[in-house]
């Protein structure tokens, strides 16, 4: 793979497997008009799951169609606002059930892939949470079948259209800092278990929790309270996929945006590898990017960093007596470096070095709104699966490596493999259990 390589040509490589994507959104128009309701069901209405289903029945063209939750009580909540809406605890047979023109999909990370690409295969559109796939494959997929069905799609990054990360962006395309020579990104999470092994014990499971279904593609465990569902799965190596997974879409997709990257060369960690049932409770992870036209060099560094570990505080550039964050990236270029986060920022550092810098506008605009208009025709995605369906398996490479500290992997991305290690290529992909296989998927 060329070092030369950027995100254009990296989607476009893509190809060579068979993976055609589209570097715009075309959006499919499934109504009879721009004025048509769209069917629209929600696949987990509770937690995140009622903030996108909220998110995108705030649109005046959306009918909510049919509502889905392994949780009785979630699901009862949620037909409470939206009485005209079936009900199901089986995300299968509501798909089967048909009637269904776009959907959220809000599960845990195990599931996005088999619900979203069961659905696709329909011609459903999907708004699909972070991470896009529990594997790298499933990503892969994801982003093939998307173009293939000419789909009009979103990843649940909904900061990437909030005015913080706008206006980040905006700043670096203003040239403010000049070329990139490195890269840090940083997270307090996770702020739930990990580095812990499996519970002893089991407990009954509540009626209202349909466990098979919650557990889905995974392995069958025992339901253990307030282990898993419905929020400490993230940890779990099973159904989510860490605090790299859950934080480093968000973090990493402004930095993506801004250097036009593509997929990694090589990925390395450092620290204590996953005991087999949780990620480490901290880690550290070396990316090595192809350069592109906006770094200064032919390779791009990039580190990750998560468990409360924080890059040096010299490589700011902050004021004296300025806490470091406890997420962002940083982006250290030529005339100073620029700092991105969604709850504060971004900041143009050192101070000295932009004084009478005047920041441009920007407007916010809402992640939801863009898919569903996009359904009817009218603009369309920043964050469709040939945006996500990248940025994903970048993330989900790091998790692989995690497993082999201290080992450089070397990545081909148009192979799709390791090249210099074969044992890590297991981890590309994952075997469903029967009653929930997906063709093409596990």
């Amino acid at each position: 793979m060329s070092t030369q390589q950027s995100r254009r040509t990296f989607v476009k490589s893509t190809a060579t497997l068979g993976l055609t994507v589209s570097l715009a959104h075309t959006p499919l128009i499934r109504a009879a008009s721009a004025n048509s309701k769209i069917n629209f069901a929600a696949a987990a209405c509770g937690g995140k799951g009622a903030v996108d289903l909220a998110g995108t029945a705030e649109s005046k063209h959306i009918h909510v169609a049919a509502l889905c939750d392994i949780d009785v009580g979630r699901l009862n909540a949620a037909a409470s606002k939206y009485p005209q809406a079936r009900k199901h605890t089986n995300w299968m047979e509501m798909i089967d059930q048909g009637g269904i023109d776009a959907m959220t999909v809000s599960t845990p990370d195990h599931s996005h892939a088999p619900i979203s690409v069961t659905a696709m295969r329909k011609g459903i559109h999907i708004y699909c949470q972070k991470p896009l796939s529990h594997t790298v494959h499933e990503a892969r997929v994801m982003t093939k079948l998307a173009a293939k069905k000419n789909l009009v799609t979103q990843m649940g990054i909904q900061l990437h259209s909030s005015i913080r990360l706008k206006l980040g962006v905006r700043i670096f395309q203003d040239n403010a800092i000049g070329k990139v020579r490195e890269v840090h990104a940083w997270t307090d999470r996770p702020i739930w278990p990990q580095g812990i092994g499996r519970p002893k014990h089991s407990d009954p499971v509540p009626d209202a929790v349909k466990w098979d279904q919650w557990l889905g593609v995974a392995p069958v465990r025992p339901y253990a309270k307030d282990v898993y569902h419905p929020f400490k799965w993230r940890g779990w190596e099973d159904f989510g996929t860490g605090a790299l997974g859950d934080m480093g879409c968000h973090i990493i997709d402004p930095v993506m945006e801004m250097l036009d990257l593509g997929a990694p060369l090589s990925i390395r960690s450092d620290g204590t590898p996953p005991n087999g049932e949780t990620f480490p409770s901290k880690s550290v992870i070396h990316y090595v990017f192809p350069g592109t036209k906006h770094t200064t060099d032919k390779k791009l560094k990039m580190t990750w960093y998560d468990g409360r570990i924080l890059p040096k505080r010299k490589l700011f550039g902050l004021p004296t007596g300025k806490k470091t964050p406890k997420n962002g990236a940083l982006l250290l270029g030529e005339r100073g470096n620029l700092y991105v986060n969604f709850n504060e920022g971004p900041y143009v550092l050192p101070q000295e070095n932009f004084k009478g810098y005047k920041f441009p506008k920007v407007k916010p605009n809402s992640h939801y709104r863009q898919w569903t208009d996009a359904i009817r025709g009218v603009g369309k995605t920043t964050t469709g699966f040939d945006y996500s369906g990248p940025l994903t398996e970048m993330v989900l490479l790091g998790n692989i490596a995690l497993r082999y500290p201290g080992k450089t992997l070397n990545w081909d991305h148009s192979a799709f493999k390791f090249t210099n290690e074969k044992d890590p290529n297991k981890w590309l992909r994952k075997t469903y259990r029967d009653g929930y296989k997906v063709k093409g998927l596990g």
